[in-house]
């Protein structure tokens, strides 16, 4: 059972959820209850993550041939409608597939950080984007910690709220990385999130 991605041709309004050209069907390919992501943007709603996804239960079935349980969702993007960072912020992936065209081990935790946008025009912007999350980590690695001022350059509250909507449905994705995200306007915190699958 594998995941869908959908490009529509036009920005489509679907089953409620906001005019959008790309659409996600995740799999739900490990989860026999088929509810553990709608359980977590559920507690990520609640909790004020910001820019978590709206998630709808569907039967998807394809030339008459049925597929199984499958949840439609939004794509993650930066988009004023979706992850709304701004022309000057970032959207991060941390992800051991480590398969996006700009991308980057950091230095002192050896991350695998896939940076999903903005797109990158010129070796100066990815350096720039580089180095401003490695000095997040340097902070996070400096013997000070926690008693430093990394909390000038992360959201620690929104990182607490994603730890608990990953410990509440046991997804241990965050130790390998897989789908982690982070975000930031070019003058705000690094925010972890959108949550995903």
């Amino acid at each position: 059972k594998k995941p869908y991605r959908i490009k529509l041709d036009n920005a489509t309004a679907i089953l409620g959820l906001a005019k959008a050209k790309d659409w996600v069907l995740l799999a739900n390919h490990q989860d026999y209850t088929f509810m553990t992501n709608a359980v977590a943007l559920k507690i990520g709603n609640q909790l004020g993550l910001p820019y978590t996804n709206s998630l709808i239960a569907v039967d998807v079935t394809i030339n008459g041939v049925y597929q199984g349980i499958y949840n439609l969702t939004e794509q993650i993007e930066v988009k004023q409608e979706r992850i709304n960072v701004g022309d000057d912020g970032v959207l991060l992936e941390l992800d051991d597939y480590f398969d996006e065209d700009y991308k980057f081990k950091s230095k002192l935790y050896k991350l695998p950080v896939n940076i999903k946008a903005p797109d990158i025009e010129s070796d100066e912007q990815f350096e720039a984007i580089k180095e401003d999350f490695e000095e997040l980590e340097r902070l996070i690695y400096n013997d000070k910690f926690p008693e430093n001022n990394y909390g000038n350059y992360f959201n620690k509250q929104q990182f607490v709220n994603y730890l608990i909507v990953n410990n509440l449905v046991n997804n241990t994705e965050i130790n390998y990385p897989k789908s982690v995200y982070l975000h930031k306007t070019k003058s705000g915190k690094y925010t972890m999130g959108p949550i995903w699958d």
